[in-house]
């Protein structure tokens, strides 16, 4: 199943990122560890922004900047970003 979010980034594009970054990664093993870490850069804001699509009634691309700056989405990104940086 592909969502699309606003700002038109979808979840299948996320796990496109990801599977190029394993794929580059198996082929060039002199990038691995960058690109290893960019999976998990990409698997992060995959789950951020469904979480912020999942809380927020703003679908809009136009209207989501204020949206983000709220306190709400704030507490939507600090317990992800523990997660992260484990």
């Amino acid at each position: 199943m592909t969502k699309t979010w606003a700002g038109g980034t979808t979840q299948s594009e996320y796990d496109a990122r990801i599977r190029r970054a394993e794929r580059l990664s198996a082929q060039h093993s002199f990038a691995s560890e960058f690109l290893n870490f960019y999976k998990h850069v990409a698997a992060f804001q995959k789950t951020l922004r469904a979480k912020i699509a999942a809380s927020s009634s703003v679908k809009s691309r136009d209207v989501l900047g204020p949206e983000l700056r709220s306190p709400s989405t704030s507490r939507l990104f600090f317990p992800t970003s523990a997660d992260f940086f484990r």
